[in-house]
Parts: structure tokens; sequence; C-alpha cells
């Protein structure tokens, strides 16, 4: 049986980011978020071998919960900046590795 694998981009990198150690590249850019991200991406790929595979991210602050309930995610602080700055090299990887990236506004 064909599997087709769903992943919320924005879970596994939160996950990622506060499990690993603050790991900076080369440059001094913070990485441990995107290196998490991509190896349990990664052993779930090699363990499970989808046939597709898709990662969505939320796209801007507001999304239609918002309408329903206003205070919706209101206590939750704002994404940290050295987890802010990995969001789009990690989008970009996927990218390259032929996985698709998927963000639609006012959803998540």
């Amino acid at each position: 049986m064909e599997k087709f694998f769903i992943i919320d981009g924005n879970s596994l990198i939160n996950r990622a980011f506060y499990g690993m150690p603050p790991l900076k590249s080369l440059s001094g850019k913070p990485c441990g978020a995107t290196f998490g991200f991509l190896k349990m991406m990664l052993n779930l790929i090699m363990t499970e071998k989808p046939k597709y595979f898709v990662c969505v991210f939320d796209a801007g602050k507001h999304n239609f919960r918002h309408d329903m309930f206003a205070e919706y995610k209101g206590k939750r602080y704002k994404m940290p900046e050295d987890l802010h700055m990995q969001l789009e090299d990690l989008k970009y990887v996927l990218k390259a590795m032929g996985i698709k990236v998927i963000e639609k506004l006012e959803y998540e």
C-alpha cells in the first residue's frame, strides 16, 4: 500500500528547537532546529518509506480560528528569533530535497 505523509512543519520544528542544543553554523547562524527537524524527518522517510510526502507550515498570524474565537492562542509567547531565523532555510532545504512545502494564508 502506498503511503502519503502530511507533516505539520511548525509543530515539528518547534519540537526540534526545544529538543536540540542551540547549534550554530560556521557563520554563527542558528541551525539546531533545522538539523533536528531534518533528522526526525529523514528517519521517518527511511523507516516508513512514503511514496508521497508534504510538509505544511502556518502562513501568517491570523487564521479563521481567530474569527471564531478572538483569544485563540492569545497566551502563546512570540516565536523565538533563533527559531524564526531557521524557517526559511528549512523550507529551502525541503524544496531542494523534492518535498512539497505548502503554506496558505489564514490556515494553519
